[in-house]
C-alpha cells in the first residue's frame, strides 16, 4: 500500500520512536520540541535587542535641550 510518505521520512520517524521509547540513545521528541521553542524565543529576543540598541543609538545622537536652556536661547 502506497502512503505517499518517503522511505527516508518513515526511517526518521521509526528512529525517533525508538529514541522516545528509550531503546536508542538520542534526544526525545519532547526535549527536541522544547529546544526548538527555546531557540525560536532566543532568536526573537536577539532581534528585539538589535532594535533596542538601534533605537538607543538614535537617541544618543540627539542633543537634549532642557526647557530652561530652550527659554534662554529664545530670549537671546
Amino acid at each position: 500500500m502506497e502512503t505517499g510518505i518517503s522511505q527516508a521520512t518513515l526511517f526518521r520517524w521509526k528512529a525517533q520512536a525508538l529514541i522516545d521509547d528509550g531503546v536508542r540513545d538520542g534526544v526525545p521528541s519532547v526535549e527536541a520540541d522544547e529546544l526548538a521553542a527555546a531557540k525560536r524565543r532566543i532568536a526573537q529576543l536577539e532581534a528585539e535587542l538589535v532594535l533596542t540598541r538601534d533605537a538607543c543609538a538614535l537617541f544618543d545622537e540627539q542633543v537634549v535641550v532642557t526647557p530652561k536652556e530652550k527659554s534662554r536661547s529664545s530670549k537671546g
